[in-house]
């Protein structure tokens, strides 16, 4: 029988194979969440589930969308972020989901995917840049992201525009500072409004 040490380090902390990461939409009718496929994979994947039939089917997997030749590319923001909540997994460890749309935005290897959960189509979108916290509006019409400290945002079209940053590496837009971070449990450095029209975005200087 495996030890208790080795089932620790080998399952990292006893949540590669756990769901996670829940989301209950409003409009749809059903949950999504992030969870790999056992104790042994440590890849997580995007699921759907259905409390109707209670099925669940996978919406999302990296093995898949994930081309030949791409590099898990992990931007300074993204791997603060990973240390600052003891992320042990990989694939896709964090997602945005629209309440009022079927549509889930997430990053991987450094590009931004969206997810629709009705037609099971994926779609990757060209960026000026390496991904960080894609956040989904309301609607499901926009995604904004950080890149390099700048806020941007990207529509269905691909049109990819900046929304504020600066030229000084000491200012970043849209990420959470060290102290909100580490000390106030504030991982997050911009919001939707309700309705999708504005953005609320911290400035670290």
């Amino acid at each position: 029988m495996e030890s208790f040490p080795r089932q620790h380090a080998r399952t990292r902390r006893f949540t590669v194979g756990a769901p996670r990461s829940f989301v209950v939409t409003a409009e749809s009718n059903f949950i999504t969440y992030l969870q790999s496929k056992s104790g042994k994979d440590a890849i997580n994947k995007l699921w759907v589930h259905d409390p109707k039939t209670g099925s669940s089917s996978l919406l999302a997997d990296p093995d898949e969308i994930v081309m030949a030749g791409d590099v898990d590319e992990i931007s300074k923001e993204e791997r603060s972020r990973r240390e600052r909540v003891r992320e042990a997994g990989s694939g896709i460890v964090s997602y945005s989901f629209s309440r009022k749309s079927p549509c889930a935005a997430f990053a991987l290897a450094g590009s931004l995917f969206t997810a629709n959960a009705l037609t099971n189509e994926i779609s990757r979108f060209e960026t000026r840049g390496s991904v960080f916290d894609p956040r989904i509006s309301p609607g499901g019409e926009i995604v904004a992201y950080v890149s390099d400290g700048n806020l941007r945002y990207i529509d269905a079209s691909g049109d990819d525009r900046l929304i504020v940053g600066s030229a000084d590496p000491d200012k970043s837009f849209g990420v959470a500072d060290f102290i909100a971070a580490e000390e106030m449990g504030r991982r997050r450095g911009f919001w939707w409004s309700p309705n999708g029209t504005r953005l609320l975005v911290t400035e670290v200087d």
